[in-house]
């Protein structure tokens, strides 16, 4: 999926490392911003709040999953460890 430069790109695309994380395919992203927003297509979302609630959630069921949420440029892993989940 091809997320246009914009003032909206970086959270965007953070959204969709989320959810790719988290195991889902790429186009099903639209299907859930569709149904959850109106909007046709994921790239086509322009509402900051929008993708602030998204980002939440997604985020959410990466902690819940055991995945590190956190970029790997902000100082975060993509996944925790086995024995990190288990302290």
């Amino acid at each position: 999926m091809d997320i246009p430069a914009g003032p909206l790109a970086r959270q965007k695309r953070y959204i969709l490392m989320l959810w790719c994380l988290l195991g889902y395919e790429p186009r099903s992203l639209d299907a859930r911003v569709s149904k959850q927003f109106g909007v046709e297509t994921f790239v086509w979302l322009t509402d900051p709040a929008a993708l602030a609630t998204l980002a939440k959630d997604l985020w959410s069921r990466c902690r819940k999953a055991g995945i590190d949420p956190e970029p790997a440029e902000a100082g975060g892993t993509r996944r925790e460890t086995a024995t990190a989940m288990a302290k």
